[in-house]
């Protein structure tokens, strides 16, 4: 899948998270993260990996043909164990994602922001 344009759709926003808080809806595709685009999930993840947690960032997402922009609030990720980590593996994730091959560059990005 290198060089291979994504798209990066959510399937699950989990209640009171910060994506759920920003706003983050099922069936949004992730398009920016901190106005960076990326290629593939890895790359997303990368980038949100290099923001801190209580950060503010942008996170812009397609919703049904239109870009909107929310904001994320990053936030330390659980201590492996904590309860709050064995209900984020219950879960699996705070913001599922689906990856598919995109169309264009305007639907490649990715997700978990909500997870951090």
């Amino acid at each position: 899948m290198l060089g291979k344009q994504v798209a990066l759709r959510v399937t699950l926003v989990v209640p009171s998270t910060p994506g759920d808080q920003a706003g983050i809806l099922a069936g949004d595709k992730l398009q920016k993260i901190n106005g960076q685009t990326f290629r593939t999930f890895e790359d997303f993840k990368k980038k949100l990996d290099r923001i801190g947690p209580g950060v503010r960032f942008p996170l812009t997402v397609d919703r049904n043909g239109t870009p909107q922009t929310v904001t994320i609030i990053s936030r330390t990720r659980p201590v492996v164990g904590s309860p709050e980590w064995a209900a984020l593996q219950e879960n699996e994730r705070a913001v599922r994602v689906a990856q598919t091959a995109a169309a264009s560059a305007a639907a490649a990005a990715a997700a978990m922001a909500a997870a951090k």
